[in-house]
């Protein structure tokens, strides 16, 4: 009996041993798991101590320039298909004068006057776009090929007047119906190649006139030549809905033009520049098909794309484009700010209007612009704007039902870092901070969240910045390898999931100019990740 009363004591003891005691070392609700203090506001990703910015050694792990190798295509001349059989009208034939024949023989469209009469001829390849690429490829001993775009009321023509390897370059513009002079523009003189490879690049950023900048492309490499100045407008919608785009050939009698490619495409440019991660509302960076995505400014089109990077291969690949609308007119502002609203399914755009006012405007979309050519109406964004304002990052903090916008501003003379919230997305935004006393010129604006706390990121003309969120006391610069070989890049820090934790990414860039003869012509990516993992995930995973 009293061996039973024994055992049983032993057993009800160890019960309490392995029960209750537990429970208050890790925790009643998470036995096993050890709970933080409730001290911190924000929420840990680990039990030790996570890395802060300042804490995390950014490695050099890439760094590339891609000189149109990637966009979207918009419409081609296909040459696999007879296009001139019988039964089809897939490029229509545009006879101006004389009786020159047009054959489709292989992978080539030749106009062959054989006639005693000059003759001028063309195929309608599609719809003009504006901002875009149009790559051209032909051949001949002598003749005009031309490229045209426009409508019956105002079109333009440039005039590729063929001689041995050489091309004098002419343009002849009509506005409203009215044909003015054919002016010569330049001669290029350096193709030793047996085809003329002619890349078009439209573009009117930055306050400049619109025009048309004409580069010869041989190898994967495109040498700038010549910025052709235009009177036609290119961006009015109303004027250009009915614009479509053409190649063709002047011929006197004898003379014979080779057309092998005629593309239109939104054409990376250059370089890249002002990258912004794609986030959701709430900071945390929209990851789908294991990608992150960012949007940034093609450099020569000077339009906003969207690139993909796929976390495990480093693989860039170019996925949309946006271009937007304000006043009647097709604008290309770049370094934009893209953010999903989860809860009401929109997605909401902030953008700098360089070549406009040069202030910030707002926009919405209820088609994802991650994907495809998206077009999205703006208005002011409502704050106490100054021209010059650019570079904003925006997130919402559900806690607080409030949103946070920090942009670059002009205080005392020199680029500083605004700090604004309100309690609607499109404003009105209120400063609650800035840097204006600081000795810095920023750019390149980020809210991030590193380790379970936000920090404002930017680059600047001395060095990769991080100030404190909300108060923006600086906290010091970047800890990098290998420098990014340029000036005033961005702070562009994205936490991602590396499978066992959290590492963070910083993607900035260059301004080695591509183009020699064009300013805004820079941009070669670097890519850093942090040594440092955290724990965890800095946010909750979302499936999108």
């Amino acid at each position: 009996m009293k061996k039973n009363f024994f055992t049983k004591a032993v057993v009800i003891i160890a019960t309490v041993y392995l029960i209750i005691i537990p429970s208050k070392i890790y925790g009643e609700e998470n036995s096993g798991i050890r709970e933080y203090p409730e001290a911190s506001k924000e929420e840990k990703i680990n039990e030790n101590p996570p890395y802060s910015i300042s804490d995390l050694h950014f490695k050099r792990i890439a760094a590339t320039r891609n000189v149109y190798n990637m966009g979207l295509l918009m419409n081609e001349l296909s040459l696999n298909y007879n296009i001139f059989e019988g039964n089809t009208n897939l490029y229509p034939k545009q006879a101006v004068r004389g009786n020159a024949s047009l054959k489709h023989i292989g992978q080539e469209v030749k106009i062959t006057n054989n006639s005693a009469q000059v003759s001028e001829d063309y195929i309608q390849i599609g719809n003009f776009y504006p901002y875009a690429t149009y790559d051209l490829e032909f051949n001949g001993k002598s003749g005009k090929f031309i490229y045209k775009f426009g409508d019956d009321k105002n079109s333009l023509k440039l005039i590729f007047s063929i001689s041995g390897k050489t091309l004098n370059i002419s343009k002849v513009e009509t506005l409203n119906k009215k044909e003015g002079q054919e002016i010569h523009l330049t001669a290029i003189t350096d193709i030793t190649d047996d085809s003329f490879n002619i890349r078009l690049q439209f573009s009117g950023a930055f306050g400049h006139d619109y025009q048309i900048y004409i580069s010869t492309y041989y190898n994967g490499h495109t040498t700038y030549k010549y910025s052709v100045p235009l009177s036609i407008n290119t961006t009015h919608i109303a004027e250009i809905e009915n614009y479509k785009w053409h190649v063709g050939a002047e011929t006197k009698t004898g003379q014979e033009i080779g057309i092998n490619k005629a593309k239109c495409w939104y054409g990376n440019g250059f370089g890249q520049a002002d990258p912004h991660p794609v986030n959701f509302e709430d900071g945390s960076p929209v990851i789908k098909d294991g990608k992150l995505f960012f949007s940034v400014s093609f450099r020569s089109a000077d339009i906003l794309g969207i690139l993909s990077l796929n976390i495990n291969t480093m693989e860039w690949k170019c996925e949309g484009i946006v271009l937007y609308e304000l006043d009647g007119k097709i604008c290309n502002y770049i370094a934009s700010t893209i953010i999903y609203q989860r809860d009401k399914r929109i997605w909401s755009l902030f953008t700098p209007a360089h070549g406009g006012e040069h202030v910030i405007y707002y926009g919405e979309s209820n088609k994802n612009p991650l994907f495809g050519l998206t077009h999205v109406r703006l208005s002011m964004l409502d704050y106490n704007e100054v021209k010059g304002d650019e570079d904003i990052s925006v997130f919402y903090d559900k806690d607080a039902d409030m949103w946070y916008a920090a942009y670059a501003k002009l205080i005392n003379g020199h680029y500083s870092i605004s700090l604004c919230k309100s309690g609607s997305v499109s404003g009105k935004y209120e400063e609650i901070a800035n840097t204006g006393n600081e000795p810095f010129n920023v750019t390149g604006i980020n809210i991030q969240k590193i380790g379970g706390k936000r920090y404002v990121l930017c680059g600047s003309d001395k060095g990769y910045l991080i100030f404190s969120f909300p108060k923006l006391e600086f906290l010091g610069k970047f800890n990098v390898d290998f420098e990014d070989g340029g000036y005033r890049g961005w702070g562009t820090v994205v936490p991602f999931p590396d499978g066992i934790g959290t590492k963070y990414l910083w993607l900035t860039f260059d301004r080695g100019k591509g183009n020699g003869g064009y300013n805004w012509s820079y941009g070669g990516l670097y890519l850093y990740r942090s040594a440092e993992r955290n724990e965890g995930y800095e946010y909750p995973l979302t499936d999108f």
